[in-house]
């Protein structure tokens, strides 16, 4: 289908090309554009916001963006698609979710692998780093992975109580991606809409619960104050990752001094993603504790007995289908898979990574 932005990316396109030299003495100012159709006030923009002003400010101003937020270049499913071909120099997407037939690989962030943001934020990167496999799906697209901001782990929030598995089943929930896999496994319905049209769809009762919802993002759009109950529907977790991304050209355009700022900056651009994350969630837990303790709402976590059940037997559906999706296009998806889970286990061990409903339960005591 062709976007509606077709006439303004053909001529970002064109400029960015004619912009494009190779490397020659000092870096000269340049200009680079940055799309993502995330508004710049969530805190996975605003890692990319001081992402960009560090690179200005360390390369001496040499380095400025234009910067196009929620979705006023590309709309979500275009933004890869247009850094690779030059339309815009950096972006930010979810590629398991607006381009999953092009990153297959990427699709590994699955439920029932970490709880924790930070450790899968950094195994999605050393996965890339380390593994020539998973790195070609971005490099045969022309694209240079920077860092990939992991989204706080899922919930449910629901009219009916969802307190152990046998609770989903029968239930309309909205939910996309592995996470709604996982639930019609559990015996639910699954309404694939959008996040703000299930929203209203949980007023009127078009649905009777919403998932695929990470605990911040759930707050901000008004879950916990339309539901009754919230639950972590069996810590299935982290699901997903934001990725930031460089066309490659534009980098080897640059001079070797300003890549390795470039490089330097992304290093330690996730770090400060985990304070602004932890601020928001801080905010979040406490107007949800609020409503707990005024009786507005009940938050359950599942057993750890529950937990173990799910994922050893639903989790290990759901991976199992991922290897075999990773196999049909051609990948060791099995090899993959167990790369992956090391890495966020070997982070796990060393995270302090508190998540949503966890901080609810402590300040609704």
């Amino acid at each position: 289908m062709r976007s509606r932005h077709a006439p303004l990316v053909a001529g970002l396109l064109a400029a960015g090309l004619a912009a494009w030299s190779p490397q020659s003495g000092a870096q000269a100012a340049r200009k680079l554009t940055y799309a993502t159709y995330i508004p710049d006030t969530f805190a996975m923009t605003k890692a990319d916001i001081w992402f960009m002003d560090e690179v200005t400010k360390r390369t001496g101003g040499k380095i400025t963006f234009e910067r196009y937020y929620s979705g006023s270049l590309m709309k979500a499913s275009d933004i890869l698609p247009g850094v690779s071909a030059g339309a815009a120099d950096i972006g930010n997407s979810v590629p398991s979710a607006y381009n999953r037939q092009d990153y297959p690989l990427s699709n590994i962030t699955l439920p029932f692998i970490t709880t924790r943001v930070d450790s899968l934020t950094h195994a999605f990167k050393d996965l890339y780093d380390g593994n020539p496999q998973f790195r070609k799906e971005y490099e045969s697209r022309g694209l240079k992975l920077l860092y990939a901001p992991a989204y706080a782990e899922n919930t449910i929030w629901s009219n009916k109580e969802i307190a152990k598995p046998a609770d989903v089943k029968g239930l309309r929930v909205r939910a996309v991606l592995a996470v709604g896999d996982a639930l019609a496994k559990m015996g639910a319905s699954i309404v694939a809409i959008p996040f703000p049209d299930a929203v209203d769809g949980m007023r009127r009762g078009a649905v009777d619960a919403m998932s695929a919802a990470p605990f911040d993002t759930a707050v901000s759009g008004g879950l916990a104050e339309i539901a009754a109950y919230g639950s972590d529907v069996g810590r299935m977790g982290v699901y997903a990752v934001s990725a930031t991304v460089i066309n490659q050209k534009t980098f080897a355009s640059l001079d070797k001094d300003t890549q390795k700022i470039i490089e330097e900056v992304a290093a330690q651009t996730p770090a400060q993603y985990f304070k602004m994350l932890d601020a928001v969630l801080d905010d979040s837990a406490k107007k949800v504790a609020e409503r707990v303790k005024a009786g507005k709402v009940k938050v359950d976590l599942f057993s750890d007995a529950d937990v173990q059940q799910m994922k050893s037997t639903i989790g290990a559906e759901i991976h199992k289908e991922w290897i075999a999706t990773a196999g049909k296009a051609g990948y060791d998806g099995a090899a993959l898979l167990k790369e992956f889970t090391a890495l966020t286990t070997n982070y796990d061990a060393k995270s302090s990574y508190v998540t949503g409903f966890e901080r609810v339960k402590k300040l609704a005591q």
